[in-house]
């Protein structure tokens, strides 16, 4: 980690990434984005995600468990993850400027 926070926005997400997973190993929920790509978590199965970016980018959670799903609590949507071993993963292209907040959802 380097001594001037701010130089971690020119950090690749691989680097971010692993930083995440050594932070915050026993958070139910992961985040690998780019920076400028927030991840706010509540303790009632729910979280958002913010982009304070100014153009759309990939971004990726992953949620411990199988057989999850995501409700978007604004719209109502529920979407389907991809099982990774014991976690299930939601990929999606998020725009620039955004903010969206999601319920998970266990089947099972």
């Amino acid at each position: 980690i380097p001594e001037k926070f701010s130089d971690m926005y020119q950090y690749p997400v691989e680097a971010l990434d692993s930083i995440r997973r050594r932070v915050t190993p026993e958070l139910s929920i992961a985040l690998s984005a780019p920076a400028g790509v927030g991840l706010f978590l509540y303790d009632n199965d729910t979280f958002a995600v913010e982009s304070f970016l100014t153009r759309a980018n990939p971004v990726s959670v992953r949620v411990r468990g199988v057989r999850c799903a995501l409700e978007d609590l604004e719209s109502g949507a529920v979407t389907e993850g991809v099982a990774d071993g014991n976690d299930t993963v939601f990929t999606a292209d998020f725009p620039a400027s955004f903010m969206r907040a999601y319920r998970v959802v266990k089947k099972g």
